[in-house]
């Protein structure tokens, strides 16, 4: 499905076959969002030792504007060689108050995150898929949900892990709106990412991202280009650093 240039924030309901407009959403970006303490722990000092500040709190949450948001297909702007996209699951919701699953992207500078996380969040472009799915059709299955990414043209497999990795959207909904929204705000939030799969950012042109449901098949996509501001790019480049 692609959508309309004028309809870049009305995402798709593909169960009732309905748009649902974001106007409005407060959109929030959330960190350390892993289910093992331990692990997180353990992510936090790797970080540390590249130079990223530790989180404030965690999980940690960070607001960005609505207008940072696109939906795919897209393309953003970005320096070359120091931001990565990393799928994410994303909880939408809109002013009906309805609860709707989709699949993003978190693009990231990470040379800016070595100064400030929350600064890092905003330097790039947030994208979403068209489509979502009602999340009361799969919220029994959530830790069965699949999420994956791929990088470049040659889509080079980059992440691949079930959600049971990662808070459930309740818990998280639940935090924000006690730290940063109105409860039954409108209300955007990119849930937390899993590993990388050979724990190196990689810096590619292409970024695609799926949310798949191994019970019945589906599968949500979000796919962009990144337009690099130097125009010297000769392919991926990495920098070892493993997300959890």
């Amino acid at each position: 499905m692609v959508l309309d240039p004028e309809q870049r924030l009305t995402l798709f309901d593909v169960e009732r076959d309905a748009g649902i407009p974001l106007d409005g959403c407060e959109v929030v970006v959330a960190g350390y969002t892993g289910r093992d303490a331990e692990l997180v722990a353990r992510h936090v000092e790797e970080l540390a030792s590249h130079g990223v500040p530790e989180p404030e709190s965690i999980p940690a949450f960070y607001p960005v504007g609505l207008e940072s948001v696109l939906v795919a297909p897209a393309t953003l702007v970005a320096p070359q060689g120091t931001t990565s996209g990393e799928a994410e699951p994303v909880l939408v919701r809109p002013a009906s108050g309805e609860l709707y699953l989709g699949v993003g992207s978190d693009h990231t500078d990470r040379e800016i995150e070595k100064t400030s996380i929350a600064a890092s969040k905003s330097a790039c472009a947030k994208v979403i898929g068209p489509e979502v799915w009602p999340w009361a059709s799969v919220a029994d299955r959530w830790d069965r949900l699949e999420l994956r990414a791929a990088v470049g043209a040659e889509r080079r497999p980059y992440q691949d892990a079930p959600l049971a990795a990662i808070r459930r959207p309740e818990e998280i909904l639940e935090l924000i709106e006690v730290l940063l929204v109105e409860p039954g705000a409108p209300v955007v939030i990119f849930l937390g990412t899993v590993p990388l799969l050979d724990g190196e950012f990689y810096f590619g042109d292409e970024f695609a991202a799926s949310l798949r449901d191994p019970e019945s098949s589906r599968e949500l996509r979000c796919e962009y280009r990144v337009a690099f501001e130097s125009t010297s790019y000769g392919g991926p480049q990495a920098s070892s650093v493993e997300l959890r």
